[in-house]
């Protein structure tokens, strides 16, 4: 009876030893998919921005920070730690994703009652993908020194099934008037927001927020070569039908059509839509290098963004060192569907409805005059990579 007592006590010992081997080894792996995470985060956000940072390089160091780096041992374990870095992922839903980055971490971790069974280290290995996937805003005033970066004025009325961002640090960093009233999937603000009585902004705006960069600052700027090309006047009663290409302007007077086939447009100076002229294009994006658009009172505008490329979803870019306001005037006839961005400038939305079509706006600030009409929604679903403004999250 006592061997089979002793037995007993030697079976539960082992089966209690197991399980704290079980446990470490348990342990480990969650800290092993945490690094992995990390890394897979960081990379993911490298390759967004554009190629300022070197995703393998920004991976591993996200590994190191959280306890795994590569060729190297642990403080708890002497095997050595690999870590490989994919972009595109080799395994699972992405692989033909390239903005998709999975990272492998593996270690062989030590065992401790499993020695008796000859297993003296246990292989353990975890991975992680991360991916760009549209962002939840569509409206961004970035310019971080102004002292108000979103005006609503006094009957202005927004309404958008996305969120509202302004990166100013001021007290009145936003500022909604009295009878001003703004709608949207969130509204989050670095500094602080002046709503006035009277004024509607649901939800509560949130304060404090971390300071963001440009949203599309990652987006490559158009390239133009050789010499600009002189286009004529447009006049009244005549039709232009222009191609992708690099041009030094456009003028289309008063009574005029310019038709853009689809494409990219280049600009070294202002695009001019009179009073009475038409402008139309479809799957197009106009770079403005210098000047801007300028669309007055009475003009009829029809223009839609390119639905795959680089510039997917991009309508308008002016210079990022360019802080040329644009004119977007409320008495003229707009249904503008893509990404307004003028990262250097203030854009100003006067009085007038604002068609209801899937639209981003990016500029160093925004004003929404009295009597202005934004309705934004965020359905992408027409572009290949849905929002042009894209974040890092964990797909796999």
């Amino acid at each position: 009876m006592v061997w089979i007592a002793l037995a007993g006590v030697v079976a539960l010992f082992g089966v209690a030893t197991l399980a704290n081997d079980v446990g470490a080894l348990w342990g480990a792996r969650l800290k092993m998919q945490t690094a992995a995470d990390a890394a897979a985060l960081a990379a993911a956000t490298s390759l967004l921005s554009g190629g300022l940072g070197d995703y393998n390089t920004e991976a591993q160091a996200a590994a190191t920070s959280n306890g795994f780096t590569d060729g190297e041992p642990t403080p708890t374990d002497s095997n050595l730690v690999t870590v490989i870095v994919h972009n595109p992922p080799v395994t699972g839903n992405y692989t033909q994703k390239n903005m998709a980055v999975e990272v492998d971490i593996s270690q062989n971790q030590p065992g401790y009652f499993m020695r008796v069974l000859g297993l003296s280290s246990v292989p353990v290995s975890v991975r992680a993908v991360a991916s760009s996937v549209s962002a939840s805003g569509c409206i961004y005033a970035t310019n971080p020194s102004s002292s108000t970066g979103f005006l609503a004025n006094s009957g202005a009325h927004i309404t958008s099934t996305c969120g509202l961002l302004v990166n100013s640090t001021g007290s009145s960093a936003l500022s909604v008037d009295s009878g001003a009233h703004i709608s949207a999937g969130s509204v989050g603000v670095v500094g602080n927001a002046m709503i006035n009585s009277g004024a509607h902004v649901s939800p509560t705006p949130v304060s404090g927020i971390a300071v963001f960069g440009d949203p599309l600052g990652g987006l490559a700027t158009p390239a133009t070569s050789g010499s600009c090309t002189t286009l004529q006047p447009v006049n009244s009663g005549n039709t232009a039908n222009l191609s992708p290409g690099y041009y030094c302007g456009l003028n289309a007077n008063s009574g005029s059509t310019v038709n853009l086939a689809a494409g990219n447009y280049s600009f070294d100076g202002s695009v001019n839509i009179d009073s009475g002229s038409s402008l139309n294009g479809t799957g197009v994006m106009l770079y403005f290098q210098s000047g801007t658009i300028q669309i007055n009172s009475g003009a009829r505008v029809d223009l839609s963004a390119p639905t795959s490329g680089t510039y997917s979803g991009i309508l308008f870019f002016q210079d990022r060192q360019d802080s040329t306001p644009p004119n977007l005037d409320s008495g003229a006839q707009e249904t503008l569907t893509g990404a307004l961005y003028f990262p250097d400038a203030t854009i100003t939305l006067n009085s007038g409805n604002w068609a209801n079509v899937y639209s981003i706006l990016v500029a160093a600030n925004i004003v929404v005059d009295s009597g202005a009409k934004l309705n934004v929604n965020s359905d992408y679903s027409s572009l290949a990579n849905g929002s042009p403004i894209q974040r890092a999250a964990l797909v796999e």
